[in-house]
């Protein structure tokens, strides 16, 4: 499935979600942790205001003042500062929209109830003023007013919208069940009645909204972070690491001079004959699989593939940073790939041998061009080592005089005697067997 495919919103009308449910379940664990800090704020912000209401209490005559404060600072507060205090659990994020809800659905209770012990009119006349209003249009009023700030404060506590238009249906059932309770005037009942009838699509309507733009937000950093690791998945397949990151950080020519460094080719004997009669496609499914297992044997060792040229394999070690073992890297990977081409056969079935050459030396590296760029490695060092290989004979690894005095202690070498090489002269060189302890 496509990453495209993978985060299609569904739903996007009436309940949006992620069609992956491992997807959903991970941007609702990341929404309800953003979510959280404006829930925290609002339910500290709510206890406060909640607590400070504690002042129109004590204007109350006893038994309503007793049985409100009692009410207001051992109830209910404690209830909200348990809430509160389960914000900071590790568990808050994973049940935030539950107690969002629990928030909600206690603070429009509590109001409903508490209006119970007031007498507007006398509340009024202790504060000095006097509103003409009747005990039970004032007590309506009073919650209708706050139940509508509550309902309208729970808008930013980022709900889903399941648990959203729950809390627009208990904003209704309480207005509603105050009318019952509370008997206020025609006139302040025919008043109330627009808010409810609007209160279910406005919530709806906005945690729609905020979902679907949380959703499309979480959906294309996804997509971006997917983007930006192909990308780079792709530029780690062209550039070694410490060379991407530098070109990522510096961009511009890269150019390095390394006073030791170890190279070797490698290119199947006779394939220029199996070109002529084999298809195409064959030949380089061949190529492929031959070269996806040298590509293993690189890894294997830690030596950085340089690039391939037809038939040709070349790698390095030592770059693009030093290598104490370069040289016994090197060798090593030529006799594993000697070892695995065995495991290959050409398409008509026979053996095929390959002839690999190495040197080690002085060298330059750098990524040259600007279009199509490459890492590449250049000077003498990389031109005897591929003579090596073309001057060498199949199924062998050729090896120059300095790589044998470096490692003549821990692999097996045989003399090839002295050879003439285009732009060197006589060069003595050596194939290299085996490792002097098989065990290796």
């Amino acid at each position: 499935m496509s990453s495209d495919n993978l985060y299609e919103i569904q739903g996007e009308f009436y309940n949006p979600r992620f069609r992956d449910s491992v997807i959903e379940g991970d941007f609702m664990l990341q929404f309800n942790a953003e979510a959280l800090k404006v829930g925290r704020a609002g339910i500290f912000i709510l206890v406060i205001v909640w607590s400070g209401f504690m002042w129109f209490d004590l204007r109350l005559d006893d038994p309503a003042k007793s049985s409100a404060l009692f009410f207001r600072l051992f109830i209910i507060t404690p209830v909200f500062i348990a809430i509160l205090a389960f914000t900071y659990t590790k568990y808050a994020a994973s049940i935030y929209q539950l107690l969002a809800v629990i928030s909600i659905f206690v603070i429009q209770a509590s109001i409903v109830y508490v209006v119970a012990f007031y007498d507007f009119e006398l509340v009024s006349q202790s504060l000095g003023f006097h509103i003409p209003i009747q005990d039970g249009d004032g007590k309506f009023i009073f919650i209708l007013v706050w139940l509508l700030i509550i309902f309208m404060a729970s808008a930013v506590m980022r709900l889903n919208v399941i648990p959203a238009v729950f809390t627009g249906i208990v904003y209704i059932f309480f207005n509603s069940l105050s009318i019952v309770i509370y008997k206020p005037s025609a006139l302040f009942t025919i008043i109330a009645v627009p808010f409810l009838i609007t209160a279910l699509p406005v919530v709806w309507a906005g945690s729609l909204y905020v979902q679907l733009y949380a959703r499309e937000n979480y959906r294309s950093t996804k997509l971006l972070n997917i983007s930006m690791q192909q990308s780079e998945s792709l530029l780690l397949n062209i550039l070694p690491l410490p060379i991407a990151n530098r070109l990522k950080e510096n961009p511009g020519t890269i150019a390095d001079g390394f006073d030791s460094v170890s190279v070797l080719f490698v290119d199947i004997a006779g394939f220029t004959q199996l070109s002529e009669h084999y298809r195409p496609k064959v030949l380089v499914e061949m190529l492929n699989n031959i070269f996806c297992e040298f590509d293993s044997i690189s890894k294997k060792h830690n030596v950085e593939k340089i690039k391939t040229i037809g038939d040709a394999y070349m790698l390095a070690a030592g770059i693009p940073e030093p290598q104490p073992d370069h040289c016994s890297a090197v060798a090593e990977c030529a006799l594993d790939m000697v070892e695995a081409v065995t495991h290959f056969s050409d398409p008509g079935g026979r053996p095929l041998q390959i002839r690999v050459g190495i040197h080690t030396g002085p060298a330059i590296a750098g990524v040259i061009g600007a279009h199509k760029f490459a890492y590449d490695v250049w000077g003498d060092t990389v031109n005897t080592a591929s003579r090596m290989e073309s001057h060498g004979s199949a199924g062998k690894i050729q090896a120059t005089q300095e790589i044998y005095q470096t490692l003549k202690e821990k692999f097996v070498f045989e003399p090839h005697g002295e050879i003439e090489v285009k732009g060197k002269g006589t060069l003595r060189t050596w194939w290299l067997t085996g490792r002097q302890n098989a065990s290796v």
